[in-house]
């Protein structure tokens, strides 16, 4: 895939490593790649990825290239936002309850924060 991006590419060949090791995907590790290319619904389990415009992409950075080069100055400071859209494949799976992060607790918040972070964790379950 000469020309292609590659983040889809090494979540593809993640997954291969993972499946050498014996680590299921998605039952032990979930993966996301960003790309989607034409392999990522063909792999076993497909993968979840980001569809962006990859083309929008690079023609919107052509031509503000062009625009500097012309001597163009920038006009705002907003970025420029294009879509994306996540497509959900088999190599995600919904975060098991019944394990916790290992930095569970290790991050301090103090005051009205806690009480709203421990409200919501609670709320969500």
């Amino acid at each position: 895939m000469p020309g292609a991006t590659r983040n889809d590419r090494l979540a593809i060949g993640l997954m291969r490593g993972l499946a050498q090791l014996w680590a299921r995907v998605p039952g032990d590790v979930s993966v996301v790649g960003f790309d989607n290319i034409l392999t990522a619904d063909l792999v076993t389990p497909g993968l979840t990825t980001v569809a962006a415009p990859l083309r929008a992409m690079g023609t919107t950075a052509m031509h503000n290239l062009i625009a500097c080069i012309g001597g163009a100055r920038a006009g705002s400071r907003e970025p420029v936002v294009l879509p994306t859209r996540l497509v959900i494949r088999a190599s995600t799976a919904q975060r098991s309850r019944k394990r916790t992060s290992p930095a569970w607790g290790t991050t301090k918040v103090s005051g009205s924060a806690s009480k709203a972070a421990r409200s919501t964790s609670r709320g969500s379950r």
